[in-house]
């Protein structure tokens, strides 16, 4: 591969260069070609060099989508600092412990509304010491030793603690644009580019650094193997910025020069508008969530997508045979993927015949995939269903800060146990048939079992917790806890969820409480499944 486009800044140097006027990115009320882009990377990253950031620092984001998150992230890279996109959804709670554990140096926030969503507030309620400062200074932070600058990158210029846009882009014009660009032209492929958080079946997220080449070979094989993207292409992908989901799809726009059209918040209504009126070629909604309200809004006509040629969601077959039945002109794919796998790590292909399109796919050139007996390791023949494992250029390079679980996770000949249940049917399309982590997929978020838990157990009067997943018709599955109180307590439903809301990002925020000393055991460990059959056997 071309050694130009190794790296993120890379890429953006070139679309800029070869496509200066074109359009790269579309918000509602917003646009910027290629060389607008650049521009505002530069102010990022020129700010960030004033302030000191450089390679081995940690620079974070606490933002929904919008175009300051990308001026952060490409500002970000072109400095050769890792990038972390913190999830926005998270509560103060977990935003406390996610900052302090990426180590980040400079954290970038907005006053973008999203949903209502205060950030500056949910910020002072993870650091206190943000209140009692002035603007313009970030206080020492006990709960994060290592956060030297909290930056206002919208229009506020009063937050407490926080510093606003034009103090924190302001030294950075000592900083020549040439020195800059210099700067992101030495950063080299195997420099740490991102890290994202998944929350996994321990108590915390785990963070998931990624290099500049495995991300760049990823986007790469998104856009060429797959979507033949070009620079006439336009792609709406309205998922969250600070999500997995999104990030090999910017990457392949990025790489081809192509456009990218997102939204702060997704509308079904302002979707159909927007996909109308940029004409867009490509769709990424994923899930069935988004997907779904599109193809089933009462404004929705056969050929509503007649431009689209070609939208991804990932299902069950006969969901995506039903997707498909609604899109006479669009080719309807479907992946695999996860944070570990850099995002995706299966894909279907535009020019398979429709029963391969109803699978997740095949891997990309320079990924591999097993399929083994979860009790003996070896291989499985195809059609047998088995735990999956990956190996390939787009795997993270172990947990931040946890030895112990990478070493389990990653066995010496550099395969990635996925804990995923899947086969391999004898065209070699990957077929995913559940998950062994004690995992919930919750609207497209992860959600682990063992952190709700954890959380349920630090109320004072709940002695034991076990959380499972129930189907949802919205959002797929969501979380179900039961509980066992202490004797002598009273605790109520609404009690438990008001504890939960005080402390959890609302997708985590168990949707029922059932309060039991019933336990159903084996040996050793309370039988899921029996609470499970217990909870789905109401009325």
């Amino acid at each position: 591969m071309d050694a130009e486009v190794l790296t993120v800044a890379g890429l953006l140097a070139r679309a800029a260069s070869r496509h200066p006027d074109d359009d790269a990115l579309v918000f509602a009320g917003v646009r910027q070609t290629y060389a607008e882009l650049e521009r505002s990377a530069l102010d990022v990253a020129r700010g960030l060099t004033a302030a000191g950031v450089g390679e081995g620092d940690a620079v974070g984001t606490l933002m929904p989508n919008c175009p300051e998150f990308v001026h952060a992230m490409l500002g970000t890279a072109m400095v050769g600092a890792l990038f972390v996109p913190v999830n926005a959804r998270l509560a103060p709670r977990e935003i406390g412990y996610v900052v302090p554990d990426s180590g980040m140096a400079v954290l970038l926030t907005t006053d973008v509304a999203d949903e209502h969503v205060d950030y500056v507030g949910r910020l002072t309620e993870a650091f206190p010491e943000l209140a009692t400062a002035g603007p313009g200074r970030t206080p020492p932070l006990a709960g994060a030793p290592d956060l030297r600058r909290v930056v206002m990158l919208g229009a506020r210029a009063d937050a407490p603690g926080l510093i606003p846009r034009e103090r924190f882009i302001g030294p950075g014009r000592g900083v020549a644009p040439e020195t800059a660009r210099a700067r992101a032209a030495a950063v080299t492929a195997d420099t740490p580019y991102i890290m994202m958080y998944t929350s996994g079946t321990t108590a915390q997220p785990k963070g998931c650094p990624l290099t500049n080449e495995s991300v760049v070979r990823l986007g790469t094989a998104v856009s060429d193997e797959v979507f033949h993207l070009t620079a006439e292409d336009r792609m709406w992908n309205p998922l969250p910025m600070f999500h997995v989901s999104a990030q090999a799809q910017m990457i392949a726009v990025l790489n081809a020069a192509a456009t990218y059209v997102s939204m702060t918040h997704f509308d079904t209504d302002a979707a159909l508008e927007i996909v109308e009126r940029e004409r867009v070629t490509l769709m990424f909604p994923a899930y069935p969530t988004l997907t779904g309200p599109l193809l089933h809004h009462p404004s929705y006509r056969p050929d509503t997508f007649s431009r689209v040629r070609a939208l991804l969601t990932v299902g069950p077959p006969d969901l995506l045979r039903s997707y498909q039945a609604k899109l006479p002109h669009t080719v309807h794919i479907s992946c695999y993927g996860s944070t570990e796998c850099g995002g995706i790590a299966v894909m279907g292909r535009l020019d398979d015949p429709i029963e391969d399109r109803l699978t997740s796919g095949k891997p990309f050139d320079g990924v591999e995939m097993q399929v083994r007996d979860p009790l003996t390791g070896e291989e499985l023949a195809a059609g047998e269903p088995g735990v999956l494992h990956v190996r390939g250029f787009n795997l993270f390079l172990g947990y931040h800060n946890d030895p112990r679980t990478t070493a389990e996770s990653i066995d010496a000949e550099g395969w990635f146990h996925t804990g995923d249940l899947a086969s391999v049917d004898e065209r070699g399309n990957l077929v995913f048939r559940g998950r062994t982590k004690d995992m919930l997929k919750v609207g497209g978020e992860n959600v682990g079992c063992l952190e709700l838990e954890t959380y349920l157990l630090g109320h004072p009067d709940v002695v034991i917790a076990a959380v499972i997943g129930v189907p949802d018709p919205r959002y797929e599955e969501v979380p179900a806890a039961f509980v066992e109180i202490r004797a002598g307590a009273v605790l109520t439903e609404d009690d438990v969820l008001a504890y939960c809301r005080a402390g959890l990002a609302r997708f985590k925020v168990p949707r029922h409480v059932r309060f039991t000393t019933d336990w159903p055991m084996s040996a050793t460990k309370i039988q899921k499944f029996r609470l499970r059959e217990r909870l789905l056997a109401e009325p």
